[in-house]
């Protein structure tokens, strides 16, 4: 039960709950007792083909994934909650670069708007240097969820080789494990328009 608990994060009352589901619909049965409340499980056939066709529509594996509503008002407390970027701040961490006053102004705008902003341009004129910059600005860490769910469907939010994930949380009985606690990503992504 424990095994389950870490893998897809949530609370071992409610794992003790839906393991007592599963097997009141003979999808798993109890192996034995490893400790009080923590129990070994095995697999039944009619539990493994019901897996089978689950993962035929979704091959998502992992802690348990929130609602797309959970993860927009947690976007919402947290950007509430994040130090404002003033103009001279913006201004400050371009002032090394070589680029024209209209795009040192737009990427300043970008930067204390908290919105996205999309460079291009030939390989060279200083589009991730730039990024790099406006991304230093933005301070504090960020709380993601390993996934989220949108009707039948579940997307993989957190991803290891792209997010860093800050120490300290992983085994914390308080933080839903549901979530990870990352350093703000800086992501390039690269492509031809033709």
């Amino acid at each position: 039960t424990e095994w389950i608990t870490r893998r897809i994060g949530l609370p071992l009352h409610l794992v003790q709950d839906l393991c007592w589901q599963l097997k009141q619909e003979k999808m798993i049965e109890v192996l034995g007792e490893i400790a009080p409340f923590n129990y070994r499980y095995a697999i039944t056939q009619r539990g493994r083909d019901t897996a089978g066709r689950l993962m035929e529509l979704s091959g998502y594996t992992g802690p348990a994934p929130v609602s797309l509503h959970h993860y927009t008002e947690m976007l919402a407390t947290q950007s509430a909650a994040w130090p404002e970027i003033s103009i001279g701040d913006a201004e400050r961490a371009l002032e090394d670069m070589v680029i024209t006053k209209e795009a040192a102004e737009i990427a300043t705008l970008a930067a204390v708007s908290g919105r996205g902003l999309f460079v291009f341009g030939p390989a060279g004129n200083g589009k991730t240097s730039m990024g790099r910059a406006l991304q230093r600005l933005m301070r504090g860490p960020l709380w993601i969820p390993h996934a989220i769910s949108i009707d039948n469907a579940v997307i993989r939010l957190f991803d290891s080789q792209m997010h860093r994930r800050l120490p300290g949380f992983e085994n914390d009985g308080t933080v839903d494990q549901r979530w990870a606690c990352i350093e703000r990503p800086f992501i390039v992504t690269g492509g031809e328009a033709s």
